[in-house]
């Protein structure tokens, strides 16, 4: 999914040039524009903006009145400056501003758009995610204590979000102009999206005080039928892999594990295996397989077979919901071939 550049500046004849001039790069980017810093406030609350370029001189409500609003209630969105002021003075609130670069009036498009890519680098410096589901990939964050900040594109409408990580603990959240647990119980609901990450969290305050388990659990129970999730939608494709139980008209799993199996029994046909490396016992793994199981409930996705937890280029870690908790390792081409196994 395409991020999007809001470019706010009065002059109707720069405005639709640029849009034009920058069209050149609508394989990375997309443009909207405001006519000025009121008009642009307006937009920003529907709107999933990943950078403002804005002029400083416009009627109603200027950059620099633009600018504070921003640091105020958009902290996360970097701002470049376009404008004819004396160098210096433009200078000057570049930095009061934090703004990322400015450029003097007149300006090359390919200077503008050059600005711009290396804003969209610097918020994918960690990487890009595709066809994503946010609740169990920020499980995964909190496994890997990451500190980041996460940028968020609903792949089935035009919304988005940013979201804070600091050692692994939810510290904030945005989604339009709402803030806090109520942004963070919108972007969980979503169910396919595309991420960013960039490998930095400047939230200091933490706004959400909760288990990010629970947040998660609350934001599936919310989700109405306002948006059906989409024909082709594959629960297979999600980073946990979650069978039928047999109570929603697909097959139910004949033999297939549950919370209280044997770890013994369950390990010996999984060593069977071949490719199959290691299998091994974690209790300390049991919070997360609860915390998964009762998603699974609640998302009426059925009965959890495996979660993985780890994937490399070559290997594969995934855990069993067995007593104690299983912990397999193996080559990523036979956890397929693993998932058969546990399913009976």
């Amino acid at each position: 999914m395409l991020r999007t550049i809001l470019f706010v500046d009065d002059d109707q004849i720069l405005r639709t040039a640029v849009e034009q001039r920058l069209n050149d790069n609508n394989d990375a980017f997309g443009v909207i524009t405001a006519t000025d810093g009121f008009d642009a406030v307006q937009k920003l609350k529907t709107a999933a903006v990943s950078l403002v370029v804005l002029d400083l001189v416009m009627p109603r409500m200027d950059g620099v009145s633009l600018i504070a609003h921003l640091r105020e209630h958009y902290p996360d969105l970097p701002i470049i400056i376009v404008s004819s002021l004396d160098e210096h003075e433009v200078q000057g609130v570049a930095d009061r501003g934090r703004a990322h670069a400015y450029l003097t009036k007149p300006f090359q498009a390919a200077d503008l758009a050059a600005l711009i890519k290396e804003v969209l680098a610097l918020e994918a410096e960690g990487g890009i995610m595709n066809d994503v589901s946010p609740p169990v990939f920020m499980q995964l964050m909190e496994m890997d204590a990451r500190t980041c900040t996460i940028r968020i594109l609903d792949n089935h409408s035009d919304r988005g979000g940013i979201l804070y990580f600091n050692q692994g603990e939810l510290f904030d959240a945005r989604s339009g102009d709402v803030r806090g647990i109520e942004a963070a119980y919108r972007i969980f609901s979503w169910d396919r999206t595309t991420i960013f990450i960039s490998n930095r969290c400047e939230a200091t305050e933490d706004r959400i005080e909760s288990n990010l388990g629970s947040i998660i659990m609350k934001a599936v129970g919310m989700k109405d039928e306002r948006e059906d999730r989409p024909d082709d939608y594959d629960e297979q494709e999600s980073i946990a892999s979650l069978s039928d139980d047999g109570d929603g008209g697909g097959p139910a799993p004949v033999g297939g594990i549950g919370g209280g199996s044997d770890f013994a029994s369950v390990k010996r046909r999984i060593e069977e295996i071949a490719g199959v490396q290691q299998v091994t016992g974690d209790q300390s793994k049991q919070d997360l397989v609860d915390r998964i199981a009762r998603l699974g409930d609640i998302a009426g996705m059925g009965k959890l077979v495996l979660a993985g937890v780890e994937s490399g280029k070559d290997e594969a870690s995934v855990i069993v919901p067995t007593q104690p908790v299983g912990v397999v390792k193996s080559s990523r081409d036979v956890t397929a071939e693993v998932q058969q196994v546990l399913k009976g």
